[in-house]
């Protein structure tokens, strides 16, 4: 199943971030381009963090999720689901945890 967001497919989305982009799709606009390199940034970022800023980053995006509007609730989701992937890829990657059953909580 694909998801539309502002007029762009998942799929589109998905490949550009991880790289496999088609170049017969022209390059992305800009606002999409910001966020996956947002995306990207953050899940290399948050391995560096302090596991008491790891926590409200997590409460907050939370909460951000429950207050987003319905017609932009799902594009919110998308971007902050895959920010925490990113951000759990990082850790992989830097073969640390997520901190502390606190943290795994939220």
């Amino acid at each position: 199943k694909q998801f539309d967001i502002g007029g762009f497919s998942e799929r589109r989305r998905d490949s550009s971030l991880r790289g496999r982009r088609s170049d017969r799709l022209g390059p992305l606009p800009l606002g999409v381009a910001l966020i996956d390199s947002s995306v990207v940034l953050f899940g290399r970022v948050f391995p560096h963090t302090a596991p008491k800023h790891r926590q409200q980053l997590l409460t907050h995006f939370g909460e951000f999720i429950k207050q987003a509007k319905s017609s932009r609730q799902h594009a919110v989701q998308i971007n902050i689901f895959t920010a925490f992937i990113s951000a759990l890829k990082g850790l992989v990657a830097a073969k640390t945890t997520l901190g502390s059953d606190e943290i795994i909580k939220t």
